[in-house]
């Protein structure tokens, strides 16, 4: 019997009785599921910086047209009804808003790219209470 085969019948007795896994395996799979989390964390790393890239991106072009139409009539900002009327149009006329107030808007992009089904917590003596204001009680 090569060394090989001796190995593997002493891991799986080891499997059959339930004891712990031979170290060798032990460390492949810490190894597989350690490179697993990391890949899982770097594309949703990826999906998020796209998905912020393509929200801003749409909304400076956007901005970009407002102001070709509503800067020759109103050059300082004077009629904010102008502005609020071109920025209604945009696809987050939130963002517009904060560009034409000269806020930062980093934090809007990230509240829509949020997943809608994630949902937040907070622990409180009787209730879990979630952040959207609906309560449940504890069970």
């Amino acid at each position: 019997m090569t060394d090989t085969a001796v190995h593997a019948e002493y891991c799986d007795k080891i499997h059959r009785s339930g004891n712990y896994l031979c170290s060798e395996e032990k460390e492949w799979r810490e190894k597989t599921v350690q490179e697993h989390q990391n890949n899982l964390v770097q594309d949703t790393a990826e999906k998020i910086e796209n998905s912020y890239y393509a929200i801003d991106d749409v909304a400076l072009e956007e901005f970009k047209k407002i102001i070709e139409v509503v800067y020759p009539q109103d050059i300082h900002r004077k009629n904010r009804g102008l502005w609020a009327e071109e920025i209604k149009k945009m696809t987050h006329p939130q963002l517009g808003f904060a560009m034409l107030d000269g806020k930062e808007y980093s934090d809007l992009i990230y509240k829509l790219i949020k997943s809608k089904g994630s949902t937040h917590y907070k622990m409180s003596s009787k209730k879990l209470i979630q952040e959207d204001g609906i309560t449940n009680t504890k069970f």
